[in-house]
C-alpha cells in the first residue's frame, strides 16, 4: 500500500478578475509540472485534479439556453449545457493506489480497457478517493474510484470518478440543472464551461463524474459512448 497523502485546499471567492485569471495559469503550470514528476517517478499524484477554474463570486448559473448546442444520431442525444460561471469546493481526502494485476478480469479491468481516450494521452493513473467523517476520526470511507489520463505535453486531461455507493466528490460546484442527454439510453447530463466538459449518469450501478480538459466534443462524445455500452 502506497503511502497516504492528505490533500486539503482552501480557497478565497473573493478574489479579483486579474488575480483569479493569474491564479488559474500558475495552477495549469503546476499541474504540468506535477504530472512531469508523476511520468518521471512512478509515484501517486500529490494532489487531485482541480478543474483549474474558480468562482469570483458565490453566484453561479447556467447560462441562455441558446448557448446549449444539441447533436443528435440515429440513437444517442446530446445537449451540452453551458456554464457561465463555477465554484470550487475544498475536499479533505487521500489516495491509494489500485493496482490492475488483480482486477484484470474483474469489472473494473473491464471498463478500463474499453475506455477510449485519445492516442496523446499517453499516462494512466488509477485510485481510490477516502474521506473521514469529521476532523477527528480516520479515513476509512470509499468515497469513488478514479481513473485519471493526462499528458506531459498536450493540455489534455481525462479524470473519471465512479462509485457504487454515492455521488463522488468533487472539487468545483455548479448550478445542475441542465437538458437531459442519452446515450444508449441512459439519461446522462453534459455541461461545458471553456474548453472543460462535465457529465454526471448512473450507469451499471455506479455513479459516475466525468470531467475532461482540452478534448474536442468529438473525443468528448466518443469517451462516453466507450463507457456506457
Amino acid at each position: 500500500m502506497s503511502k497516504k497523502k492528505v490533500i486539503k485546499e482552501v480557497f478565497d471567492r473573493n478574489f479579483s478578475m486579474e488575480e483569479m485569471r493569474a491564479q488559474i495559469l500558475q495552477k495549469s503550470k503546476e499541474k504540468k509540472y506535477i504530472y512531469q514528476n508523476l511520468f518521471f517517478k512512478y509515484s501517486l499524484p500529490i494532489c487531485i485534479f482541480l478543474c483549474g477554474v474558480f468562482v469570483l463570486n458565490n453566484n453561479f448559473s447556467l447560462s441562455d439556453s441558446e448557448k446549449g448546442g444539441v447533436k443528435n444520431s440515429v440513437s444517442n442525444s446530446f445537449y451540452i449545457n453551458k456554464i457561465e460561471n463555477m465554484g470550487a469546493n475544498r475536499i479533505d481526502a487521500i489516495e491509494k493506489k489500485i493496482y490492475f494485476s488483480d482486477l484484470d478480469n474483474s469489472w473494473f479491468g473491464a471498463l478500463k480497457n474499453r475506455i477510449a481516450v485519445p492516442n496523446d494521452l499517453e499516462n494512466f493513473n488509477g485510485y481510490m478517493l477516502y474521506t473521514r467523517q469529521d476532523q477527528n476520526s480516520d479515513y476509512t470511507n470509499l468515497n469513488c474510484y478514479v481513473y485519471s489520463y493526462f499528458s506531459t505535453t498536450v493540455g489534455k486531461d481525462v479524470r473519471i470518478a465512479f462509485s457504487n455507493k454515492n455521488k463522488p466528490v468533487r472539487d468545483y460546484f455548479f448550478e445542475q440543472v441542465g437538458k437531459i442527454s442519452k446515450i444508449n439510453n441512459i439519461e446522462l447530463t453534459i455541461y461545458q464551461y471553456e474548453d472543460i466538459y462535465f457529465a454526471e449518469f448512473v450507469f451499471d450501478d455506479y455513479f459516475f463524474d466525468i470531467e475532461v480538459q482540452g478534448l474536442s466534443e468529438t473525443e468528448f462524445t466518443v469517451l462516453l459512448e466507450s463507457i456506457i455500452k
